[in-house]
């Protein structure tokens, strides 16, 4: 028997470990400021552009929006005696009031004036403790409500404080009256 020789497979060479990699560099002092320099740029103009954004807005003159329905009575006008309330009964110390203003016969702005108040009423939840809601039957003073005609019937907003600051036509939508009044109730530390 010949004895053949069975050629033996080879096998991959093992890798060789990769030689150990040179030390970093030493980076210049000026190198390693600019590496640094960035993400502080970054975190300050995170925080630096709303103030920018903000003050370039009030410089060139813009307001938001949501001016009042009613006519501003400027400057507020405290509560004549005529519409104080002297009843017992109805305590608004304290308390927003929307009055409804007039004397006189009952006309269509009267019955619409009621069925507001009535409305106004039946919205108010949670803040109905916060508003006194009142009719009084006094002729309607003249309290700066320039650009408005006089009216047997208006509606007045005063403040906690007892200041006349809003006035409106009789004939206003309630939704209107509604929205000045919770924009008022939302942003007042008073009453």
């Amino acid at each position: 028997m010949t004895a053949t020789l069975i050629p033996l497979r080879r096998t991959a060479a093992r890798p060789q470990p990769a030689p150990p990699a040179a030390p970093p560099s030493p980076d210049s002092p000026i190198q390693a400021a600019r590496r640094r320099f960035w993400p502080m740029a970054g975190v300050f103009a995170l925080f630096a552009l709303p103030l920018v954004l903000g003050w370039g807005l009030f410089a060139l003159g813009w307001r938001p929006g949501g001016s009042p329905h009613g006519v501003l009575i400027q400057p507020p006008q405290p509560l004549p005696p005529a519409l104080a309330a002297n009843d017992a009964n109805a305590p608004t110390a304290g308390r927003w009031q929307v009055l409804l203003v007039g004397k006189g016969p009952c006309g269509t702005d009267c019955q619409a004036a009621r069925r507001s108040l009535t409305q106004l009423r039946a919205t108010l939840g949670k803040n109905a403790d916060r508003v006194a809601l009142r009719e009084v039957p006094v002729t309607p003073p003249d309290l700066g409500t320039a650009g408005q005609p006089p009216a047997a019937y208006r509606f007045y907003l005063a403040d906690p404080l007892g200041r006349l600051i809003l006035a409106y036509p009789a004939a206003v939508p309630w939704g209107d009256l509604r929205q000045d009044l919770d924009r008022l109730l939302k942003y007042s530390w008073v009453g």
